[in-house]
């Protein structure tokens, strides 16, 4: 998601929108730090969640 925040924005901007990429700037601040708090165990990043509530995550 932080990915496709960042490419829609370059596109935001050449389409000279910008309300749209003060938006998504915004948003993708807010998702940065959840990533960086929730997301990381303080060795990897967490992937995603098994059903019996394992984390997989990126080695």
């Amino acid at each position: 998601m932080y990915d496709v925040l960042t490419k829609f924005i370059e596109i935001c901007n050449h389409k000279q929108e910008q309300a749209k990429v003060e938006k998504y700037e915004e948003v993708k601040s807010h998702l940065k730090k959840a990533l960086n708090t929730s997301g990381w165990d303080g060795r990897w990043f967490k992937r995603a969640y098994t059903d019996n509530r394992r984390t997989i995550r990126k080695y």
